[in-house]
């Protein structure tokens, strides 16, 4: 093999190399996409479930006020409550996950494809 052979297989290599590395970040930020609708979609079923508890533990709170003997029902009015300010909390930090994906793609691709190639 002579040197032109060697340089002209490292310039094949470094071309294909070029093309795969761009169809990785391609995928990558199709991925940072699809994760980002991802959290989504499960930021709005957990905003949903949360409006669900806070109105459970309205009922329950009614039905406390009705008879204020009744601790199960004091009981569960602070439990709904308490499960609906988490179910917020964790519905805030979705969302924010979400948009920072959303609008970043780029980074978030980044971050796939160094995990990939790290193992992080």
């Amino acid at each position: 093999m002579n040197p032109e052979d060697v340089k002209a297989l490292i310039d094949q290599l470094l071309h294909t190399g070029e093309i795969l590395a761009t169809q990785a970040y391609i995928l990558a930020v199709k991925q940072a996409m699809i994760q980002s609708m991802q959290l989504f979609i499960w930021s709005f079923i957990l905003f949903l479930l949360t409006i669900l508890l806070f109105f459970a533990g309205r009922k329950q709170y009614k039905i406390y006020q009705e008879n204020r003997e009744n601790e199960d029902a004091a009981f569960l009015t602070g439990a709904y409550w308490i499960f609906s300010l988490i179910g917020l909390l964790i519905f805030t930090r979705l969302m924010t996950i979400g948009i920072g994906y959303y609008m970043n793609p780029e980074w978030r691709a980044v971050e796939i494809l160094l995990g990939a190639f790290l193992g992080k």
